[in-house]
């Protein structure tokens, strides 16, 4: 007489749905799982696959019931717990995700994929110090793990550790191969470090290996811009946006698009009413959208308006208006004793500030103010070997720009003088936050 479980039948039928889940026919692979777990409910690996196959196919909840089936079945399973993790992760369930990757690494230290996601899950919630530590663990225990590589290279890309994540991409590019996140965020990094071609260059391969890759096209937007290269800009653009519709942020990069030579006064004059017309329509529907994501995919008024010979005010203050309501604005008051004087210096402009402003601060007055440097973190170290004073206050700040506004406020200054407003988006956005009751800029800039 047969039992009512056949052993050897459920593996048969469990490894022809592997086989299906392997070639990505993924509806046969699911219904073959579950044709094993309705023979035998107690298969703590036919769940686990059922998990996985459901979280390919994009059915998180389906995907994290079958995991915690899989856990209950069988705790002690590592691969149960971090793929549990995965899944709560992409669902937005983060506290629990946490749990459960750190559950995984209990069971198991040296599992490099279970500490590698419980430093992106530290990321994800701020923990930056606890992400890297973790990131680089996982490097120790598996030097070619790319996500590791990946999301440490993301996480110093953010801080504005541009050349150490550069190394970072490109290590992850030879582990994994071509990969169109990888090479979109390396050209990034490029972008921050003002190596313009080569980013060019990273965007171009991301979008060869996948044409469907919306942050690549924008991204390469945005490079063909800083190139005034404004046709091919426009054309990159377009493609984000019609790739990422939603994305009303990335409509507006055209915008600071501005050739840097017009064949006639009157073209000049054309484009300069487009433009006016062009804020105005986009003023009568008000942008919703973070100040991270300002700052990184936003738009700031073309430095060639500067040579036009108009008057750019009503422009720039169109500009304004676009993101003003975006950025929550403080209201600091001012401090007891000597005035505090904060000069905030982006990265790229590091080189500008010693050459035209390093000597106001070397000659402040000790006795009636306090200088406070306030400097992007990858650019503080070339600012201090340029200044020649000693009992300056050195304040870094990370390039997100809600960190950044936290460090700056942090510092409690008096004045605030931004160098080259309007350079970059950083420099450009951080002036409307408020952070300081007296807020100005001068020359060198526009």
């Amino acid at each position: 007489m047969l039992s009512a479980v056949q052993p050897h039948s459920v593996q048969a039928r469990l490894r022809e749905a592997l086989r299906l889940f392997r070639t990505g026919n993924l509806p046969a692979a699911i219904a073959g799982f579950q044709d094993v777990l309705q023979e035998d409910p107690s298969h703590s690996r036919a769940w686990h696959a059922l998990g996985a196959a459901n979280l390919q196919a994009g059915e998180r909840a389906h995907a994290i019931e079958a995991f915690q089936r899989a856990i209950f079945l069988d705790p002690t399973k590592v691969v149960f717990h971090n793929n549990l993790g995965v899944a709560l992760l992409a669902d937005g369930r983060l506290t629990e995700a946490k749990v459960s990757f750190t559950t995984a690494v209990v069971l198991d230290p040296e599992n490099a994929d279970a500490v590698a996601n419980l430093g992106l899950i530290h990321a994800r919630l701020g923990s930056n110090d606890e992400a890297s530590r973790l990131y680089r663990k996982a490097l120790v225990l598996r030097p070619r793990h790319t996500d590791a590589l990946f999301n440490l290279a993301n996480l110093l890309l953010d801080q504005g550790k541009t050349e150490e994540a550069v190394g970072l991409y490109q290590n992850a590019l030879e582990a994994s191969g071509p990969r169109a996140d990888i090479l979109n965020n390396l050209g990034r990094a490029y972008l921050e470090s003002g190596r313009v071609s080569e980013a060019t260059v990273c965007f171009e391969r991301a979008l060869a290996v996948d044409p469907q890759c919306a942050e690549a096209a924008f991204n390469q937007g945005k490079a063909h811009g800083l190139q005034e290269k404004t046709k091919e800009a426009e054309r990159a653009l377009e493609v984000a946006s019609r790739l990422r519709p939603t994305r009303r942020i990335w409509q507006l990069q055209r915008f600071g698009l501005c050739p840097t030579v017009f064949q006639s006064v009157a073209e000049l004059d054309e484009y300069r009413a487009e433009l006016d017309q062009h804020l105005d329509a986009a003023l009568q529907h008000p942008l919703q959208v973070g100040i991270d994501e300002l700052c990184s995919d936003g738009v700031v008024p073309s430095f060639n308006l500067a040579h036009h010979g108009r008057s750019n005010r009503r422009l720039l203050e169109k500009f304004a208006a676009l993101f003003a309501r975006c950025i929550p604005k403080g209201s600091p008051s001012l401090t007891e004793g000597k005035r505090r004087v904060g000069f905030v210096v982006t990265a790229p402009h590091v080189g500008s500030f010693l050459r035209t402003q390093a000597g106001i601060v070397e000659k402040f007055d000790p006795k009636q103010f306090d200088a406070v440097m306030l400097c992007a973190d990858s650019g503080m170290e070339k600012l201090r070997k340029g200044m020649q004073r000693n009992d300056v206050q050195w304040i870094p700040f990370p390039s997100r720009l809600s960190e950044a506004v936290k460090a700056i406020s942090a510092a409690s200054c008096d004045v605030l003088y931004f160098h080259k407003v309007s350079a970059d988006p950083l420099g450009y956005l951080l002036p409307f936050a408020r952070l300081a009751p007296v807020q100005c800029t001068s020359w060198a800039t526009h």
